[in-house]
């Protein structure tokens, strides 16, 4: 083989690896899309359930701060960000029972 034969080759080598490559960035890209919108939908849903428990206990005062949460949460601007709701929702639990 000519050594313009086989940098032929090796171009052609490079430019099927480039597009290998290219196909599982664009893939793995999907699958972060993906994951990303499942854990927005489901802290939306948990916080929105934790706000159901807290005003049924009569606990709103920090519902302007839940709200910003989840529509920060819906726009992408927070992923991967929890708020911490739970502790609010046992702090009222334990208040309504002790009265």
């Amino acid at each position: 083989m000519s050594k313009i034969e086989d940098l032929k080759a090796e171009l052609q080598y490079n430019q099927k690896m480039y597009e290998v490559a290219k196909n599982n960035l664009d893939i793995c890209k999907e699958n972060l899309e993906d994951a990303q919108m499942e854990f927005r939908i489901g802290e939306v849903e948990r916080v929105l359930e934790g706000m159901e428990t807290l005003n049924r206990l009569g606990v709103t005062e920090n519902f302007d701060r839940y709200i910003t949460h989840c529509v920060n949460c819906l726009h992408g601007n927070i992923d991967g960000v929890v708020i911490s709701i739970d502790k609010d929702i046992e702090k009222a639990k334990a208040e309504s029972e002790g009265e």
